[in-house]
């Protein structure tokens, strides 16, 4: 069976010479956004706004966030039905301002 065409062909193809280093830079830059170095370059030249992937670290602070939305959640169901703010609330805000301040 042959491969499907594409929908949109590149036809037109061009060569840079790079030094080490900036071939190295292009590599590492095209990582940070989990692009290949052709779609990197592609996208770069059209000015394209390209947005960096998360590290590890905003990941976590991510899922942490999640977190804290549920818990802020049943947290907020619990004192709307009682009517009352407890410590837990409390301690539960700062955290996710913690975890904002972070991803800043």
């Amino acid at each position: 069976m042959a491969r499907p065409k594409k929908t949109v062909k590149r036809e037109k193809q061009y060569s840079v010479r790079l030094t080490m280093a900036e071939s190295k830079r292009i590599e590492k830059n095209a990582n940070r956004y989990g692009l290949s170095v052709s779609n990197y370059l592609r996208k770069k030249g059209l000015d394209d706004k390209l947005k960096p992937l998360w590290t590890q670290e905003e990941r976590d602070v991510y899922r942490q966030l999640v977190g804290m939305a549920n818990n802020l959640n049943q947290l907020t169901r619990y004192t709307h039905e009682r009517k009352l703010m407890t410590a837990k609330i409390l301690e539960t805000i700062d955290a996710i301002n913690g975890a904002i301040d972070k991803l800043r």
